[in-house]
């Protein structure tokens, strides 16, 4: 299911949960980070709280039970030697990578999630749909604002099907997406201020936490010290970055959801899970350092209220093919769109292996041709659906399959 950030993919994956749980099997949900993992267990408590559901939470740092009790839910720590009964009592088990540990099994599943699909790798994914010993390989949703070359081509191949949603909550309105020349970054830091007089709050993404001789790029630490003590030495200026501790973190983004830091200087670990709708602008530095789909959760970050929203991308170090790659992403702000593009210039990867890029050595098709990828598939369909098999087909030989054949 793709749909933007901010789209309602959380409610859908809700809806379809509570649908297995009715059934009898139960639900597992991974997301990758203890964020977006905890922001999901705070939606489903919200959606579940009127059905006897009991949910598990499982991260590096956090489990938990949860369970309805006279109209509330009931928090209980698990302890080490609690976890396999509480899993075993749970109808949705909701967590991080922590859920495809050896020592994490559940049976009767009949549903798998998978938030942010790009952040696992193809074995990830997979450990997770095998969890059940009974025999039954779950059904899988997985859930993306910008699917990955490899996920498109399974799209294209029939392995995966796939639902949009193409609009947004009322009142958003599209995020206005701009280059930074070098010549123009007073005038960026002149409207960040005025959003900030305005009462509203900004994000300033840095691509590495600390300073690099090597690699000559912008730090979170080096981007925050210089920004606290000048551009915005007057706003109160916030750093979060994925070497804090998971309680400095969360102290962190509370107070910046509460309104009581203005510019939060950040790494990628707020690429996904972080919803604060008075954040109007954000500023990716050395943004030729990010993957487009990076980019796009990235920019999800703002624009979650009714206020107009920015996004300003600073590519003053990149190459030609990285200008022409941030070019394209000013241009539109459909997740879809951008996968369809990152498909054309990465390749799709191995269909039948682990790769998730690289092209595949096709003489005449291209995954990009979705027209005709449809129409094959749909043609398979009617025949299975006629009741032909493989063995009732003639066999063409391959070189009979000209270009002419395909046009």
């Amino acid at each position: 299911m793709q749909g933007d950030v901010g789209s309602g993919k959380t409610v859908v994956a809700a809806l379809v949960a509570h649908n297995t749980i009715v059934d009898a099997k139960r639900v597992l949900l991974m997301a990758p980070t203890a964020v977006l993992a905890k922001q999901h267990l705070e939606s489903f408590l919200e959606y579940f709280i009127p059905f006897p559901i009991t949910i598990v939470y499982l991260s590096g740092a956090t489990k938990a039970k949860y369970c309805v009790q006279d109209g509330k839910w009931i928090k209980t720590q698990l302890k080490k030697n609690t976890i396999t009964k509480a899993l075993e009592e749970a109808q949705c088990i909701i967590g991080t990578q922590a859920l495809v540990q050896e020592s994490v099994t559940v049976e009767n599943v009949g549903l798998v999630i998978v938030d942010e699909q790009h952040r696992f790798g193809v074995n990830q994914r997979s450990a997770l749909q095998q969890q059940s010993e009974d025999g039954f390989t779950a059904h899988l949703l997985s859930l993306t604002a910008t699917p990955i070359p490899r996920t498109y081509s399974l799209m294209v191949y029939g392995d995966l099907d796939v639902s949009r949603i193409t609009t947004k909550p009322k009142g958003r309105k599209p995020i206005i997406t701009k280059i930074l020349q070098r010549k123009n970054r007073a005038k960026a830091y002149s409207f960040i201020r005025q959003q900030l007089d305005a009462g509203n709050q900004a994000f300033v993404v840095c691509p590495l936490v600390e300073e690099s001789d090597v690699l000559g790029v912008s730090s979170a630490t080096e981007t925050y010290q210089e920004l606290s003590s000048g551009e915005f030495a007057q706003y109160r200026v916030g750093l979060l970055h994925g070497k804090q501790k998971s309680k400095e973190k969360q102290e962190i983004m509370d107070l910046f959801v509460a309104g009581e830091i203005d510019v939060l200087v950040t790494t990628a670990v707020i690429e996904v899970g972080v919803d604060v709708p008075n954040a109007t602008v954000m500023l990716i530095e050395d943004a030729q350092r990010f993957g487009l789909a990076q980019l796009h959760q990235f920019r999800g970050r703002v624009g979650r209220g009714t206020t107009q929203s920015y996004c300003i991308v600073d590519a003053e170090r990149a190459g030609a093919k990285a200008q022409e790659r941030l070019d394209f992403f000013v241009s539109t702000t459909d997740g879809f769109v951008l996968a369809e593009y990152d498909l054309q210039k990465r390749g799709p990867g191995e269909v039948f292996g682990k790769a998730q890029s690289g092209f595949l050595d096709f003489q005449y098709a291209r995954l990009g041709n979705t027209q005709h990828m449809q129409q094959a598939q749909e043609i398979v369909q009617e025949l299975f659906a006629s009741g032909i098999r493989f063995g009732d087909i003639p066999e063409y030989p391959v070189h009979s399959i000209t270009s002419t054949h395909l046009e």
